[in-house]
């Protein structure tokens, strides 16, 4: 009886060295804590020395800053790179739409749009070497502006005036930069997904929002670049 005593004290005191499940997860908790706090503060401090560098916060950075500046830190990249861009709000218009021009296939990933010769036009200038503005002094481009009027309409039809008169720049520029005008305003139309003169005329008879004579200009327009003597006068 002596020895069974002595060994149930003897267990016993083997178990007091030994913390409880409950005991365990009383201690992990807290320490899991300190840890999770830890790791928070470092990104939080890693956020704010990159962000004084001028540098993009990933999103653990962001998620970290984003309970001390009330979810602004979410907003920090993109309003940095509006700045860090330098770009007005124009260019930031011809942007989008060169984005446009991208996803159609129009222009490649350097913004660059095969001519019918095979030359390669970079419609990507932008700022001192932009090539939007058109020289109406050179012979025949109040023609070939004309000529391409129409398919910045059916291009960018969601967009805004300003950019379909700088689209319209650009396209007249690259149907003047190498070999026949006239065959590089047809490879643009059919490039933008306007292979022959009737797929083209049916795209502006159902433009929304344009007036009757704009519409017939457009429609003469394109007559004149597919060679098609109409009466009508595009009507």
């Amino acid at each position: 009886t002596a020895g069974a005593g002595a060994g149930g004290a003897s267990a016993a005191g083997a178990s007091s060295m030994v913390p409880s499940l409950g005991s365990i997860g009383s201690m992990a908790l807290p320490a899991a804590g300190i840890a999770a706090g830890a790791y928070t503060g470092f990104q939080q401090a890693k956020g704010v020395y990159d962000a004084f560098k001028g540098e993009d916060l990933d999103w653990q950075q962001q998620a970290a800053l984003a309970l001390p500046t009330f979810g602004a830190s979410f907003l920090y990249n993109p309003v940095k790179d509006l700045f860090d861009s330098g770009k007005g709000k124009d260019q930031l218009a011809r942007d989008e739409y060169r984005s446009q021009l991208q996803e159609s296939k129009f222009i490649d990933d350097k913004y660059n749009w095969t001519t019918a010769d095979g030359k390669a036009y970079d419609m990507g200038l932008d700022g001192s070497k932009a090539n939007y503005n058109v020289d109406f002094a050179k012979e025949g481009m109040g023609d070939v502006v004309g000529g391409v009027n129409p398919l910045s309409a059916l291009m960018l039809a969601d967009g805004t005036d300003k950019q379909r008169s700088d689209l319209t720049g650009q396209l007249a520029n690259a149907a003047v930069s190498s070999g026949d005008t006239t065959a590089n305003i047809m490879k643009q139309y059919a490039d933008a997904g306007f292979a022959d003169r009737q797929s083209a005329y049916d795209a502006v008879l159902n433009l929304p929002d344009i007036d009757d004579a704009t519409r017939n200009a457009y429609l003469a327009s394109i007559d004149k670049t597919f060679g098609v003597k109409n009466p009508n006068a595009g009507r």
